[in-house]
């Protein structure tokens, strides 16, 4: 599937849907690239300990994003389109010219995987022998897919382990999505840090409006941007 019949479909998804599971040739797939844990619950279960939403793979906490991204943005949710479209990008074959690449992204993905929320039981290695951080991995890849331009960049796994601690992986692979492509978090991750330097002069002006007192302390110990 083209990158641009992918993103057409990706923006044009229903909320409403009941969840189907992957079927075998799916997991075929994935099980061939190294991934074996993508999920293939109807229901899959956050790690967290929020307020459980029945029938949805994310918690309360986790509905609040939703319902405010698809008020502020118009977006519609599809679980499983969004999963369908969301195994293309791990899927997807690469080019000759493109291997060094992403190989590249990856050997930094792996080093980042255990160094995310290791206190978490979610993020360690479990009594198997085998990860149950592979679906962050996986979301990461599929990110560094999606947008080729940007690639992974040190920040994004706390960003996305936090989300899929509250959700799924294809939750938080289509949240994430919206952040860089709708809320402008493409430029916190960019080469120059322009998203990042603005969020913070914002945060400074802010404290200084909100709290004056500690912003003068901030700026007596140098404490600024």
């Amino acid at each position: 599937m083209e990158k641009s019949s992918i993103e057409d479909q990706f923006l044009k998804i229903d909320f409403d849907d009941e969840f189907e599971e992957l079927d075998e040739e799916e997991i075929k797939a994935a099980q061939e690239l190294g991934d074996a844990r993508i999920e293939t619950s109807e229901n899959p279960t956050p790690h967290c300990k929020c307020k459980k939403i029945e029938g949805r793979p994310y918690c309360a906490v986790a509905e609040k994003w939703l319902n405010h991204i698809l008020a502020k943005t118009g977006q519609k949710f599809n679980y499983t389109e969004v999963k369908k479209l969301y195994l293309s990008y791990l899927e997807k074959k690469l080019e000759p010219s493109e291997k060094e690449y992403y190989e590249s992204n990856l050997k930094q993905i792996k080093k980042d995987l255990y160094r995310t929320f290791p206190a978490l039981k979610g993020f360690q290695y479990n009594t198997a022998g085998t990860t149950d951080i592979t679906q962050l991995k996986n979301i990461l890849r599929a990110t560094v897919r999606r947008n080729p331009e940007l690639g992974y960049v040190q920040g994004m796994n706390f960003v996305l382990g936090s989300l899929f601690y509250h959700s799924s992986e294809v939750v938080a692979f289509w949240v994430f999505d919206i952040l860089l492509n709708y809320y402008g978090a493409k430029k916190i991750y960019s080469v120059k840090l322009v998203g990042l330097h603005m969020h913070t002069q914002i945060l400074d002006l802010l404290i200084e409006a909100v709290y004056p007192d500690v912003w003068v302390k901030m700026v007596l110990h140098l404490i600024k941007e």
